[in-house]
C-alpha cells in the first residue's frame, strides 16, 4: 500500500505532471544538513530521492531534510500554477477532492487517522463555505502537509491555522480606502496599492492592472500600467503584480538587484519574493500571493501597502 508521501508525488505527477525532482525541490530545506552538503544537491543522486524523500513510511526519520510548510505548501502552488495542465482554483480543488479518498486509505493502512483528514478535505472543498482560491490554497496545504509529515494530526492543525489566517485576512479592514464585498467568483477583486514610510502616506492609490501582464514596478519600467514612483536601490524593472484568473493575487521578482520581501498584513511574518542579487545564486523568483492589507518592500528603500479598491 502506497505511503502517504508516495500519494503525494504520484498525484502532483499524474495531475500536473510535476516530476518527482521539481516536488522534491519544493518540499526540501536548502541549507546544508550533512557533509556541507543541502538536501537540494543530495536528490540530484536517485538514489537519496527514492529513498529518502519520495519513499518515506509515516514517522520515518527524514535527516532534517523538509523545509518549513510555510516554505513548502507555497513552492507547491507556484508549480501546481506553473503546469500547462488544469489548474484554476477550481480544479485543484478537485482533483485534490479526489485524491483525498487515496490519503484516506494509505493513512488508514498504516493504521493512522484517515477519517480525520478525509472530513478536514471535504469541508475545505464543499462549495460556498470559502472562496474557490481559499479552498485551494487550504486543499493544497493540507495535501502537502498530509504527505510530508505522514500524520493527518499535523496536516489538520497546519491546514487549518491557515484557514483561521486566510479568514482573518478576508475580514481585514483598511482606513483607506474602504474594501468592497465582491467575491472573487464574479471577478477579479479590484487592488491597488499606496507608498507609504514609517506610516506616513507618500502617495495616492495606484490601481493595479487586472490583464495579463499585469503591472510592472520599477525605477524605469515603461510597460503599461507602470508604477515608477521608487526610492534609491529599486531595479529598473524591480517586479510584477498580477491577478489570476481565479481571481488571486501575486507578485514576483524579475531579477532586481536588491530584492523584495514581502509582509503579511496579518501577522507581520516575511516571506522573501526575490533576494538580493549578491545572495540569489541560481535560486529563482517564487512568487508569492498577495492579500489586501500586506505590504512590500523593494530593496529596503520603497515600501507599499496593498488595498482593496471599489470596482471602477
Amino acid at each position: 500500500m502506497e505511503t502517504p508521501r508516495e500519494v503525494l508525488f504520484r498525484t502532483m505527477q499524474e495531475n500536473w505532471a510535476i516530476s518527482n525532482k521539481d516536488l522534491a525541490r519544493a518540499i526540501l530545506m536548502e541549507g546544508s544538513v550533512t557533509s556541507g552538503k543541502s538536501p537540494q544537491e543530495l536528490i540530484e543522486v536517485r538514489s537519496s530521492l527514492s529513498r529518502f524523500v519520495v519513499h518515506v513510511q509515516p514517522g520515518e526519520y527524514t535527516y532534517g531534510w523538509l523545509a518549513p510548510y510555510e516554505q513548502a505548501v507555497p513552492r507547491v502552488m507556484v508549480l501546481i500554477k506553473r503546469s500547462k495542465r488544469p489548474h484554476s482554483s477550481r480544479d485543484i480543488v478537485s482533483a485534490l477532492s479526489d485524491a483525498a479518498t487515496d490519503m484516506k486509505a494509505s493513512f488508514e493502512a498504516h493504521k493512522l487517522d484517515g477519517a480525520l483528514y478525509a472530513n478536514v478535505s471535504e469541508r475545505f472543498s464543499r462549495e460556498g463555505v470559502v472562496s474557490a482560491a481559499d479552498a485551494s490554497e487550504l486543499m493544497v496545504a493540507l495535501f502537502v502537509v498530509a504527505g510530508c509529515s505522514g500524520s493527518s494530526t499535523s496536516a489538520v492543525e497546519y491546514a487549518i491555522g491557515l484557514a483561521n489566517k486566510l479568514s482573518a485576512a478576508s475580514a481585514l479592514k483598511t482606513s483607506f480606502p474602504a474594501e468592497t464585498d465582491m467575491e472573487r467568483e464574479k471577478g477579479p477583486v479590484a487592488f491597488g496599492m499606496y507608498r507609504c514610510e514609517g506610516g506616513v502616506l507618500l502617495s495616492d492609490v495606484y490601481r493595479l492592472a487586472t490583464d495579463e501582464r499585469g503591472t510592472e514596478v520599477g525605477a524605469l519600467s515603461l510597460t503599461e500600467h507602470s508604477v515608477n514612483d521608487v526610492g534609491y536601490g529599486v531595479s529598473r524593472r524591480h517586479l510584477r503584480i498580477w491577478c489570476e484568473g481565479d481571481g488571486t493575487w501575486w507578485v514576483e521578482g524579475l531579477g532586481s538587484t536588491n530584492g523584495t520581501v514581502h509582509i503579511s498584513g496579518v501577522d507581520g511574518a516575511e516571506t522573501v519574493v526575490e533576494p538580493p542579487r549578491a545572495q540569489r545564486g541560481e535560486r529563482a523568483a517564487q512568487p508569492v500571493r498577495l492579500l489586501s492589507g500586506d505590504r512590500l518592500l523593494l530593496a529596503g528603500t520603497t515600501e507599499f501597502v496593498i488595498v482593496t479598491l471599489p470596482e471602477s
